[in-house]
C-alpha cells in the first residue's frame, strides 16, 4: 500500500526543479556573443582544452574525434591528427572560423559535448551564401597586443574575438594599432588553430599582450578612417549572426547592387573606377552571376552609405530608407585585387604540348603555373582542357591498377619465402616482410593472403 503524499501547508506551492542534463565537458559560455567582438570558435576550442588542463591536440583525439568523423583521431593516429590539424589552419577556404562544411562540423560536435547549441554563431556559417570565400578569412593568427594586455589586467577574460580573423580588418581601432601575426619574441606566425595553442601565448611560450606599442603600429589619416569602417560595418555581421534563424540567401543580392549603383549617382564604369574593382567583375554582380566578395562588398557600401548587413541580406526596403549621402564619395582603400591580361593563343598552345608530355599532370596543376583560373580556362579552351582532364584520369587510373599489381606480387613473394623456410605464412609474420606502404588490411590483398597460404590442415590465425 502506496504510504499518503504530504499534505503541504496553505498556500504552499512545490514544484521539482529541472536541471540540465550532464555535459562531457565544462559548458564554458562564449563570450561577446551578439557583439561586434564575439569570441572565435577556434579560441573557444584553445579556451576549453586548456580549461580542461589539456593541449587542444590531446582534446580532439581523446573527446572529439569521433563527432568529428576520423575515426584515425580516436586511434591516436597523429598522421590524421596532422592533417585534421592542417584543413583547419591554414587554408582559409575551410577555416574553422569560416563557414565551411569543417565549421559546421567542429561546431556541432563541440556544441554536443559542452551542452552549448548556440556555438555555430562563434563562426560564419549563416552568411555561406553570401560571403566568397575569396580574400575572406586570413591564413595565420591575429590579435591586437594591448587588447590582449588590457583583459589580462582588467577583464573579463583573455579571448581571440573572430573580427580579428577577418582578412579585410587589419587594424584595432580601440587602440589604433595595427593587428599583429608575428610573435615579438620568436618571429613566426601560427595557424588559428594548432596543437598547442593558447589563448595569448605562442607557441614558443611568450605573451603575445602588451601596451607598449611602438609608433611604427599605429595608425592614422585615410588608414584609420577606412579601419573604422570596416570594423563597424564587419563589427555589425558579427553581432548580427545570433539573431539569424537561417541561412542568408543570395537571391537579393544582384537588385542590392543595382540599388547601390543607383544610391551613387555615378555610371558603372566611373563606380568601378572610384571603388577599385574591375568593370567587368562589377557587371557580373550586377547581373547576379556571381557573388561579391567582403572586401568588393565593403567598397561598394562606402560608396553608396549603406549597411554591409542590409546589403547582404538584400533587405531592399532597408536601403531604401537609407538617407542619401551628399557631397564626394568617401575614401575608399585601394582594392588589391588585380586582373591580369591572358593571352589565350599562347596559353592553347601550351595546353596542348601537356597533351604530348610524357608523364600526364593534372589540369589544376597545368592552369596553377599558367596563372589562370579554371572556370576561365575551360570556357576559353574546352577542348584541350576537356582532352587534359581524360587523359590524367586514364592515366592515374592505371597507375593504381600497377599499384595493385605490384603489392600483390609482394605478398606473394613473402609468403613463398616463409613457406621455403618451412613456416606457416601467418597474417603477422607475412606483414613484418612488407613495406610500410604495403598493409594486408587492404581487402584485396587478404584475400591473396588467404588463398594462397591455403594449405590442408592449417587454421588461419590473423596476427
Amino acid at each position: 500500500m502506496s504510504p499518503d503524499p504530504i499534505a503541504l501547508p496553505a498556500g504552499w506551492d512545490y514544484t521539482p526543479e529541472r536541471r540540465p542534463a550532464r555535459s562531457l565537458l565544462v559548458g564554458l559560455d562564449p563570450i561577446g556573443l551578439g557583439t561586434p567582438f564575439a569570441e572565435s570558435l577556434a579560441g573557444y576550442v584553445s579556451r576549453l582544452a586548456w580549461r580542461h588542463g589539456l593541449a587542444p591536440a590531446r582534446l580532439v583525439r581523446d573527446v572529439l574525434a569521433p563527432a568529428l568523423g576520423h575515426p584515425r583521431l580516436a586511434d591516436g593516429d597523429a598522421s590524421a591528427w596532422e592533417e585534421e590539424l592542417a584543413r583547419v589552419t591554414r587554408r582559409p577556404a575551410g577555416s574553422l572560423v569560416g563557414h565551411a562544411p569543417v565549421a559546421a562540423t567542429w561546431a556541432d560536435a563541440l556544441g554536443a559535448a559542452t551542452g552549448r547549441p548556440i556555438l555555430r554563431d562563434l563562426t560564419l556559417l549563416p552568411w555561406a551564401e553570401v560571403l566568397p570565400r575569396k580574400k575572406l578569412l586570413r591564413s595565420e593568427r591575429a590579435w591586437c597586443p594591448a587588447c590582449l594586455e588590457t583583459w589580462r589586467l582588467r577583464g573579463p577574460a583573455v579571448y581571440e574575438p573572430l573580427i580579428w580573423q577577418i582578412a579585410e580588418v587589419r587594424a584595432c581601432i580601440q587602440h589604433e594599432v595595427r593587428l599583429r601575426t608575428r610573435c615579438e619574441s620568436c618571429g613566426r606566425t601560427a595557424g588559428v588553430l594548432t596543437a598547442w595553442a593558447r589563448v595569448g601565448y605562442c607557441r614558443c611560450g611568450a605573451w603575445l599582450g602588451t601596451l607598449a606599442l611602438g609608433a611604427a603600429e599605429r595608425i592614422g589619416g585615410h588608414e584609420l578612417d577606412w579601419q573604422c569602417f570596416v570594423a563597424e560595418q564587419v563589427g555589425g555581421l558579427i553581432a548580427t549572426t545570433p539573431a539569424i534563424e537561417r541561412p542568408v540567401s543570395g537571391r537579393m543580392t544582384s537588385q542590392a547592387v543595382r540599388l547601390a549603383w543607383e544610391r551613387t549617382g555615378l555610371s558603372l564604369t566611373k563606380l568601378a573606377v572610384a571603388i577599385g574593382i574591375a568593370l567587368p567583375t562589377l557587371s557580373l554582380w550586377k547581373d547576379g552571376r556571381r557573388q561579391p566578395s567582403l572586401p568588393g562588398a565593403l567598397r561598394l557600401c562606402r560608396a553608396s552609405g549603406i549597411a554591409l548587413v542590409d546589403f547582404l541580406r538584400g533587405d531592399l526596403d532597408a536601403i531604401r530608407a537609407t538617407p542619401t549621402r551628399e557631397g564626394e564619395l568617401p575614401y575608399v582603400r585601394p582594392s588589391d585585387e588585380r586582373h591580369a591580361a591572358h593571352d589565350w593563343r599562347t596559353i592553347r598552345r601550351r595546353l596542348a604540348r601537356e597533351l604530348t608530355a610524357q608523364e600526364p599532370r593534372s589540369l589544376a596543376s597545368i592552369l596553377r603555373d599558367v596563372g589562370v583560373d579554371t572556370r576561365q580556362a575551360k570556357r576559353r579552351c574546352p577542348e584541350e582542357c576537356a582532352a587534359i582532364a581524360e587523359r590524367y584520369a586514364r592515366w592515374r587510373a592505371e597507375r593504381a591498377e600497377r599499384q595493385k599489381a605490384e603489392k600483390a606480387a609482394l605478398v606473394r613473394a613473402a609468403i613463398a619465402e616463409i613457406r621455403a623456410e618451412g613456416r606457416y605464412p601467418s597474417c603477422h609474420q607475412v606483414q613484418k616482410r612488407l613495406p610500410e606502404s604495403v598493409s594486408l588490411r587492404d581487402r584485396a590483398l587478404d584475400r591473396i593472403w588467404r588463398e594462397e597460404g591455403r594449405e590442408p590442415g592449417w587454421t588461419f590465425l590473423k596476427g
